[in-house]
């Protein structure tokens, strides 16, 4: 890490890694998201629907069943949440940042 990065956590410690969590951060630069994605159990991303058409990170993403959102579209929050059910129910943690 870099020493001029701050690195805050706060609430809930994660104690058992088996056991799916939802996490939610803020985040001010592209290095938290590769920093978080770094952490040593699996995780899936829901995030806007707008990342998910960068060439390359889209196909990424869709391959590692992160989870898209439209923002501003009901069907899409709610297609949304059943699949963070779906993926807690298979006890895999789910990185939601709202920013």
């Amino acid at each position: 890490m870099n020493p001029f990065w701050r690195f805050r956590t706060s609430g809930v410690r994660i104690t058992d890694p088996r056991r799916p969590y939802i996490a939610v951060s803020n985040h001010e630069s592209y290095a938290d998201i590769f920093l978080i994605s770094h952490l040593p159990w699996e995780m899936k991303w829901m995030s806007k629907q707008e990342i998910f058409n960068i060439p390359f990170m889209g196909w990424m993403m869709r391959l590692a069943g992160d989870i898209p959102v439209r923002r501003g579209e009901a069907r899409s929050r709610a297609a949304s949440l059943r699949e963070v059910r779906d993926r807690l129910s298979k006890r895999v943690s789910v990185m939601i940042m709202p920013e």
